[in-house]
C-alpha cells in the first residue's frame, strides 16, 4: 500500500505524473498514524511504501518514518517492512541525516529500504549520488522509470507509456471478485505490487498512483464501506489506456469506455 504524506516537490520533473510543485500541502502526523494503523490491522499491507510528491519535503517525514518502523516491528505479519521513496534532494549532501539514517538501518534491520530514483533525462535538477550511502545494501538507487502513466506532467510532455491497462485495474478487479481489501491487498503483495490502493494527505483512498486519481473512499470508513465504495467507483480518466482492453476485462472493474474521446 502506498501512503503519500506530501503533494509537494521542488524537483520539477518532465515525466511526473502527479504534476507535483513546492506547496504546503502535507499529511498530519495523526493522519499517517491512522493510515498506518489501518494498513497493518485492516488491509493486511504488510508492505507500505511511503512516498508524495518528495516525502522529505513533509516538516514531520523522520518522525513519521520512525512511527512507520515501530509499528512494521511490532507487526504480526512476518517481513512487514517500509520503503521510503525520495529523489534524495534532501539526503545527498546532509551527512548528519545520512548518519542517522544509516543508524536506523542497524536498528531496524531488514524492515525498511530507501529507494532513490533519479532519471538524468527527466530530473532538472543533479543530485549526487556518488557517496558511500547511496551504496548501502538498504539503499537502492533506480535510473529508469519502470512505470510510465498520460498523467500530470508525462501527459502534457506526451512521455512514451504502454500499458494495456489503468493502473487501478488489479485492485478494482480483486475486489469486485473477492469483496475483500485484505485479501486483495495481500494478493497484490505476492506479486510484488505494492503501489495501489493509495492513501493521499488528506486520508483519502485512491485506487491509481497518481494523486490526480480521483478519491474513491477514505481511511476512516468501515472496511465494509470502502469495499462497496470501490466495487462502485468509476472513473473516465484512463480511458485512453482502456480503450483497448477485451470487454471481459472492463467489466471486470465495472466500466464501459467511451471510445469517441479525442484526448489532446
Amino acid at each position: 500500500m502506498l501512503i503519500s504524506i506530501t503533494e509537494s516537490c521542488r524537483m520539477g520533473c518532465s515525466h511526473c505524473m502527479d504534476d507535483a510543485k513546492p506547496c504546503d500541502r502535507h499529511m498530519t502526523l495523526q493522519t499517517f498514524k491512522d493510515a498506518i494503523q489501518k494498513a497493518f490491522n485492516v488491509y493486511g499491507g504488510f508492505e507500505c511504501v511511503i512516498t508524495g510528491g518528495e516525502p522529505t519535503e513533509n516538516p514531520q517525514w523522520l518522525e513519521m518514518f520512525i512511527y512507520a518502523l515501530e509499528y512494521a516491528k511490532g507487526s504480526i505479519f512476518k517481513g512487514a517492512h517500509i520503503t521510503l521513496t525520495t529523489n534524495a534532494m534532501n539526503i545527498a549532501d546532509n551527512h548528519d541525516l545520512q548518519t542517522y539514517l544509516m543508524m536506523l538501518m542497524q536498528k531496524y534491520r531488514n524492515i525498511f529500504t530507501i529507494q532513490v530514483t533519479h532519471v538524468d533525462k527527466y530530473y532538472p535538477i543533479n543530485v549526487n549520488l556518488d557517496n558511500n550511502f547511496f551504496k548501502l545494501e538498504q539503499v537502492v538507487v533506480c535510473h529508469e522509470i519502470e512505470a510510465m502513466y498520460p498523467m500530470g506532467r508525462a501527459r502534457v510532455n506526451n512521455l512514451p507509456w504502454n500499458f494495456k491497462g489503468s493502473k487501478c485495474f488489479n485492485i478494482r478487479s480483486l475486489v469486485r471478485s473477492t469483496k475483500d481489501l485484505r485479501a486483495s491487498t495481500l494478493a497484490l503483495a505476492t506479486k510484488m505490487k505494492f503501489c495501489t490502493p493509495q492513501i493521499d494527505i488528506y486520508g483519502n483512498i485512491k485506487l491509481g498512483e497518481s494523486n490526480l486519481c480521483p478519491v474513491a473512499s477514505n481511511i476512516y470508513k468501515t472496511e465494509k464501506e470502502i469495499v462497496n465504495d470501490i466495487c462502485n467507483f468509476t472513473c473516465r480518466g484512463c480511458d485512453m489506456i482502456n480503450m483497448n482492453l477485451p470487454e471481459s476485462y472492463l467489466e471486470a472493474i465495472g466500466e464501459k469506455v467511451v471510445k469517441d474521446i479525442c484526448y489532446t
